[in-house]
């Protein structure tokens, strides 16, 4: 955690006029960072008080963590690991296997522009429709993934199975249960990306 006098200014990126200029100045004195964090993970955690869908939750919280800025450096990266752990930890998802980071990469600057409105104008909307839209762009693109990896898996067990005098068939029995596990997963992250589209279509048509 940076110390309570560090000055920190988060800066306009790329190579516009703007670049290089402060646009957003972190929380900062005495206790102020740790009641912002303790307050965040009260959010965050405490479901009987804040009855919010996991999904927002994830995108609010990336974005209060994100403003408090509560490292020198680094608080990008931690920020978008924690938003895979959330998913994770409320069942959303079996395993991290969703690379949300992926959007926000290929995307930076509208990211930054998305997070800029947050921090000066309140548009925490932007922020929200920003991780709703790549939640389900990404899961959409895994779910894919995950099939051609099962649909490669069964063409070379077929291939095994039937075309090859195999020698141990204990490591088949395996591989079939690698394979189970598998096609959970996908039938799971199927019901994870219907979920998201479900809600991007209610949170398009209450604006």
């Amino acid at each position: 955690m940076r110390p309570p006098v560090a000055q920190v200014y988060i800066k306009e990126g790329g190579t516009g006029h703007n670049a290089g200029k402060a646009f957003y100045t972190p929380p900062r004195g005495a206790g102020i960072l740790e009641g912002k964090i303790h307050n965040l993970i009260e959010f965050l955690n405490d479901d009987g008080r804040y009855p919010i869908d996991p999904l927002l939750k994830m995108a609010i919280g990336h974005f209060q963590f994100e403003a408090i800025h509560t490292f020198r450096d680094g608080n990008g990266r931690t920020g978008r690991i924690f938003n895979i752990n959330y998913l994770t930890k409320k069942e959303l998802l079996d395993y991290p296997i969703l690379y949300l980071s992926r959007y926000i990469l290929e995307n930076k600057a509208e990211y930054y522009a998305r997070l800029s409105g947050g921090y000066t104008a309140g548009q925490l909307g932007y922020v929200v429709t920003l991780y709703t839209e790549s939640s389900r762009g990404h899961g959409n693109m895994t779910y894919n993934k995950i099939n051609d990896i099962v649909g490669a898996k069964d063409a070379i067990l077929h291939f095994i199975e039937i075309e090859t005098d195999f020698s141990r068939p204990d490591v088949l029995v395996d591989a079939r249960v690698l394979y189970q596990r598998v096609h959970k997963r996908r039938k799971k992250l199927r019901l994870f990306s219907f979920k998201i589209r479900l809600k991007i279509s209610h949170l398009l048509s209450s604006q």
